[in-house]
C-alpha cells in the first residue's frame, strides 16, 4: 500500500500575498485542489493526508475537499514548524502502507510518471528525492 503525505500548512509568507499560498488560484481551480487531484486519481495512491492549519480546517472541508469532491482524504494539523507537521501527517496514514510519499502543497505539477517512478525508486533503494 502507498500514501502521500500533502504538506499544506504554511503561511507562504515569503510570497508577501497575505494568504496561504495553497489556495491561490491557477486557471480557476485553488493550487492544493490541483495538487490532491493528481494523487487522488494516481491508481499507486491508496491513502492520502493533507497537513493543514488547524484553524483552516473547516475551510479546507468545505472548499477544498467537497467542492472538488475528494472522498476518504485524511486531514492532520499542522506543527510548530515543517517536521511536526509531517509527523502529524504520518500518524493519520493506514499503518499498511509501505511507502509514503511527501509531497508540497503548493507544487502542483507533479506527474503520474514523478509519482510512480518515486514508489519505485523508493521501494528498490528505501528512500528517493525528488
Amino acid at each position: 500500500m502507498n500514501g502521500v503525505v500533502i504538506v499544506a500548512a504554511g503561511t507562504g509568507s515569503r510570497m508577501n500575498m497575505g494568504i496561504n499560498k495553497q489556495v491561490i488560484k491557477h486557471e480557476g481551480q485553488v493550487i492544493i485542489a490541483y495538487t490532491i487531484e493528481k494523487f487522488y486519481n494516481n491508481s499507486n495512491i491508496e491513502d492520502i493526508v493533507v497537513v493543514v492549519k488547524e484553524d483552516e480546517s473547516e475551510f479546507f472541508k468545505k472548499e477544498i475537499l467537497d467542492k472538488y469532491n475528494f472522498k476518504n482524504v485524511k486531514i492532520a494539523y499542522g506543527g510548530k514548524e515543517r517536521q511536526d507537521s509531517v509527523y502529524n501527517g504520518l500518524k493519520l496514514l493506514d499503518e499498511k502502507c509501505d511507502v509514503v510519499l511527501i509531497h508540497d502543497g503548493a507544487r502542483h505539477f507533479v506527474s503520474d510518471k514523478i509519482i510512480d517512478q518515486s514508489i519505485e525508486e523508493a521501494k528498490e533503494h528505501k528512500a528517493k528525492v525528488v
